[in-house]
């Protein structure tokens, strides 16, 4: 490989930008907030965005844009993906790990780091945060429904005070 397509490769990404699909007014939002975000990092950074792949959606799935990033990445050399968060890729393991392991994805850099995907202290840095994410967003959703359930069992309980 020449000296300027290792360099191309080094300083260009692709943005992934993606919202969880529960608001859609909200997550448009979020969506452009992230974009901003991270145009304003690589440009900081002097990484060069060939292309941005944004959607709302769930990230326990391979969404569409996601597949459609992953296909542009392999067919132009692109071996890095700028994302807000790590679970903006994907919040299911199994999905993220075959990301991760796919040859031409080489890096996944975020505003707080870079992660080298050939670095193992990096590998497992990540395998790591995403542990920890995945129990946060566990525990987050766990207390979500806690507080619907509380506050379905106060409607109730006024429902049945007040007909008495």
């Amino acid at each position: 490989m020449n000296k300027k397509h290792s360099q191309i490769k080094k300083t260009s990404c692709v943005i992934y930008a993606r919202a969880a699909s529960q608001d859609l007014s909200k997550n448009a939002n979020s969506l452009l907030e992230q974009v901003k975000r991270l145009e304003g990092y690589a440009q900081v950074n002097h990484l060069k965005i060939k292309e941005s792949f944004l959607e709302i959606g769930s990230g326990a799935v391979i969404n569409p844009k996601l597949k459609e990033m992953l296909a542009y990445m392999e067919a132009n050399g692109i071996e890095n993906i700028l994302t807000n968060d790590i679970n903006r890729i994907a919040r299911n393991d199994a999905i993220f790990t075959e990301i991760c392991n796919l040859a031409y994805v080489k890096q996944i850099t975020t505003p707080s780091y870079t992660f080298h995907l050939d670095n193992k202290g990096d590998a497992l840095m990540l395998t790591i945060l995403r542990g920890i994410e995945s129990t946060m967003h566990s525990v987050r959703s766990i207390q979500a429904k806690q507080a619907y359930i509380r506050a379905k069992n106060n409607t109730l309980e006024k429902n049945t005070h007040g007909k008495h």
